[in-house]
């Protein structure tokens, strides 16, 4: 970067470190608790003589310590700017609740209409802090540190340190003023909303801080629309999403022997496995089961576009799409799940079809699969029905089985595997005449 470029966004770095120590001098007036990063020297300005900026400039150099100690040589000399960071905080905490010692809050209502106003002004002040790309807070410098060190998610770590800070400081407002003060609603309201608030940010203030050049360096991006594979692929995919025992694999099968077409359906996750490095057992589990946790699912959410960070859930996304994609345009064939109706969803060549059927036919086929007893089988499939809606909407954002996100939705329990093939079969081959001719 240029040196224009480098002062530029210094300016913005500083200018967002004082926001963010506006919001949180305005969220102490509000008496509704401050965010979990605050929490701590906020709790013990309360009850030691000291200012909220003093404290949190030791608690901050403890945080740097803590660093140092993980990254041992890793810790690069550019690193010690944060201290300077740390002190000039300290002094915007200190100017800051200086600034608002005017306002004050009669009413409950009036505490909420402040806490709204801090969280809109620390959601800037974050965003204008990362926006900038050069320095950072020494608590986030301590949770990048180890996340790499330890090899954990970024989004995971955040999570527990944000935890860990409401925790100790709950526990030092009960020590010191046997009461609990500093952290009520207004912390849990912080700590889920903020995130949601610096996503608003980044669409309505997006491109005016790209056109003032102060994107993040290495800041992720809003997730880029599919590429469509070469025209000179050998393409005719047929995509085939399905409902727990609705009869996509054999169906899928059947296609196959027809068309003379290679079926991919768990052979996907060996592919994926071998990329991300993990056991195919462990790509399956993940990919079904989403139980993850709500504050992850935020950062996630919210967080990560603006960071540049991944968790591995999204990163085992990104592998799965380019495993489909490579796959599309290897050969014709045929995709059964693995979310390929979603990767391929502007691809042309392409023919998705969605298999459903009412639940006792379901039940009936899903015994007989996996020789099961009735209840268990039930319980079994109700659970996959959770796990699959859950993982279609984490990963797509869309509910599953929306007809429109096909070209043809078919209940096999009204026809049966092989006719349900037979429908199929000659709808794609309609489907893929159209489009050739229409290519040519």
């Amino acid at each position: 970067m240029t040196k224009k470029e480098y002062v530029r966004r210094y300016v913005l770095f500083i200018l967002g470190l004082f926001i963010l120590s506006l919001g949180i001098a305005l969220a102490t007036k509000g008496n509704l608790g401050v965010s979990p990063v605050s929490s701590i020297p906020y709790v013990l300005s309360l009850s030691l003589p000291f200012t909220l900026g003093q404290i949190t400039i030791v608690i901050q150099m403890i945080y740097v310590l803590i660093e140092i100690a993980i990254l041992r040589k890793n810790f690069k000399p550019f690193n010690f700017l944060q201290i300077g960071v740390v002190v000039l905080f300290g002094y915007f905490n200190d100017f800051s609740l200086m600034l608002v010692s005017g306002v004050h809050a009669q009413h409950y209502p009036a505490q909420w209409l402040i806490c709204i106003i801090s969280m809109f002004l620390i959601a800037l002040g974050v965003n204008m802090e990362v926006r900038a790309g050069v320095l950072m807070l020494a608590i986030d410098g301590l949770v990048v540190a180890i996340s790499k060190t330890f090899h954990i998610d970024f989004g995971k770590v955040k999570v527990v340190s944000d935890c860990t800070q409401v925790v100790i400081a709950v526990v030092c407002s009960l020590l010191l003023a046997h009461q609990l003060q500093g952290v009520r609603e207004g912390t849990v309201a912080a700590a889920v909303f903020v995130g949601m608030i610096i996503k608003l940010y980044n669409k309505k203030l997006g491109r005016v801080f790209d056109w003032l050049g102060l994107t993040p360096i290495a800041a992720g991006q809003e997730e880029a629309e599919p590429e469509t594979v070469p025209d000179t692929a050998p393409l005719h995919v047929i995509t085939l999403a399905r409902e727990v025992g609705s009869g996509g694999h054999e169906i899928g099968q059947i296609l196959g022997q027809r068309l003379h077409m290679p079926v991919y359906d768990k052979d996907m996750l060996e592919i994926a496995a071998a990329e991300f490095d993990v056991p195919s057992e462990v790509i399956e589990k993940k990919e079904q089961r989403m139980i993850y946790s709500f504050f992850q699912n935020l950062h996630d959410e919210n967080y990560a576009p603006l960071t540049g960070t991944d968790s591995k859930e999204s990163r085992l996304k990104k592998v799965q799409q380019e495993v489909v994609r490579r796959m599309a345009a290897k050969e014709p064939c045929i995709i059964v799940g693995r979310l390929a109706s979603y990767y391929l969803r502007n691809q042309p060549g392409c023919f998705h079809v969605f298999v459903h059927g009412d639940k006792a036919y379901r039940i009936r086929h899903f015994r007989e699969e996996n020789n099961m007893e009735r209840n268990a089988a039930i319980q079994e499939l109700e659970r996959r029905d959770l796990e699959r809606n859950r993982h279609y909407k984490f990963y797509t954002g869309m509910e599953y089985g929306e007809y429109h996100n096909y070209h043809l939705s078919i209940d096999s329990s009204v026809y049966g595997s092989i006719q349900t093939a037979d429908i199929i079969q000659d709808a794609a081959e309609r489907y893929f005449a159209q489009y050739s001719s229409s290519a040519s």
